[in-house]
């Protein structure tokens, strides 16, 4: 039983999803935004990776040019087009559970570059 262990804690433990979601962060990112995400898998990664985030719904997001987003394999929450989708993982024992990484692409209240279109 005891030999077992080791992979039991490697499939259930969040320190490799962790360090994983800290790499497909925007290196300058200045804040991360969270939307969906529990309050185990908010603690484990602030505990793992020391990643903290500010719920999408509060203005202070707007500062944020990254964001986490907790799913299921079936269902994902929707998100503003102004995030961009550059990473998404789960634990490897983990078939439901699913987190997603997005970097900003514009702010709402900052105008868009006009596209040339030559």
């Amino acid at each position: 039983m005891t030999l077992g262990l080791p992979l039991v804690e490697q499939a259930r433990s969040y320190r490799d999803l962790s360090a994983r979601v800290v790499l497909a962060l925007p290196q300058d990112f200045r804040c991360i935004a969270r939307q969906n995400l529990g309050d185990a898998q908010r603690a484990l990664l602030d505990y793992f990776a020391n990643i903290t985030t500010t719920p999408v719904e509060l203005p202070a997001s707007i500062l944020c040019n990254a964001l986490i987003v907790q799913g299921s394999t079936l269902k994902t929450p929707a998100v503003n087009p102004e995030w961009e989708e550059v990473w998404r993982g789960s634990r490897p024992g983990d078939r439901h559970e699913l987190f997603i990484v997005y970097r900003r692409l514009f702010r709402p209240d900052v105008p868009r570059p006009a596209r040339s279109s030559a």
